[in-house]
């Protein structure tokens, strides 16, 4: 799907937020909103076919990728796997015990 506003591919669903949205939901369209140019607009969900879906909480789309990387933990270096890669953050695989939420310092 792209967004109608800038073309972008990155769009996600969105929670229904008022009467019009739910009202639109009756006629199967459902919000959505460009993580690029943070329009947000209703359409038909190609991956809905009239079941609820649970809402989603994430505000932008998680990209699966598997990048071998290098990272500082304090005391010495290790090594680990990034994936899930978003504009907010992202997943590190590791045999190194991180805190969930931990960011770099500096």
């Amino acid at each position: 799907m792209l967004c109608p506003k800038c073309d972008s591919m990155v769009v996600s669903r969105r929670q229904a937020t008022g009467l019009l949205d739910r009202g639109c939901a009756l006629i199967s369209l459902a919000p959505f909103q460009c993580q690029s140019c943070q329009h947000r607009f209703r359409a038909r969900d190609p991956e809905s076919r009239g079941a609820e879906r649970p809402e989603e909480r994430r505000t932008n789309t998680r990209q699966p990728v598997r990048i071998p990387v290098n990272f500082d933990c304090g005391d010495n270096g290790n090594e680990g796997t990034l994936t899930d890669l978003s504009k907010d953050g992202c997943t590190l695989d590791s045999k190194r015990r991180l805190r969930p939420g931990a960011q770099q310092a500096g």
